[in-house]
């Protein structure tokens, strides 16, 4: 099959199980790190990260992950319910293997405005920039771009 590729390729974290076991693998694989990605957005951590973070240890998670086990409870039932769909370790069964309309079909699209998608993904993320924020050297300000005094600053910059 043309579409199926079998070589091991990306990080540990965001492999799909049928790229560490070697299987070959295909678009359901890219659709598994879109899964692994919006985990991390609401968590700030993969979804099979380890203490030590060793590829192995990452791989072996991987592999024994099963269906439905993704737990985020600080979410709505349609992030979790994606989240598991596109993290089924079965290529076959995976949401996405039919094609990006499928997952654009899926309720958590289609049921929430863009805003109320970024809130429910970056409301982590927002909590820790306020605390950056608070911090003494903060601004909330853009630095001011000057044009350059000398025209020759970068001239032996090469």
């Amino acid at each position: 099959d043309s579409n199926t590729h079998n070589t091991i390729c990306g990080p540990a974290h965001y492999r799909s199980p049928e790229i560490v076991q070697q299987q070959g693998f295909g678009i359901a694989s890219d659709f598994w790190a879109l899964g692994v990605l919006i985990f991390e957005c609401i968590t700030r951590q993969t979804p099979f990260a380890t203490f030590s973070n060793y590829e192995d240890e990452v791989c072996e998670k991987i592999v024994q992950h099963q269906f439905g086990t993704i737990r985020l409870p600080m979410v709505g039932t349609g992030c979790r319910t994606i989240v598991n769909k596109l993290l089924n370790p079965d290529p076959l069964d995976r949401l996405g293997t039919a094609g990006a309309r499928s997952v654009k079909k899926d309720p958590w699209f289609s049921g929430l405005s863009a805003l109320s998608k970024h809130r429910e993904l970056s409301s982590s993320a927002k909590r820790h920039l306020k605390t950056a924020l608070a911090g003494k050297d903060a601004t909330s300000e853009l630095p001011i771009h000057h044009d350059m005094e000398d025209p020759n600053m970068w001239k032996n910059f090469y």
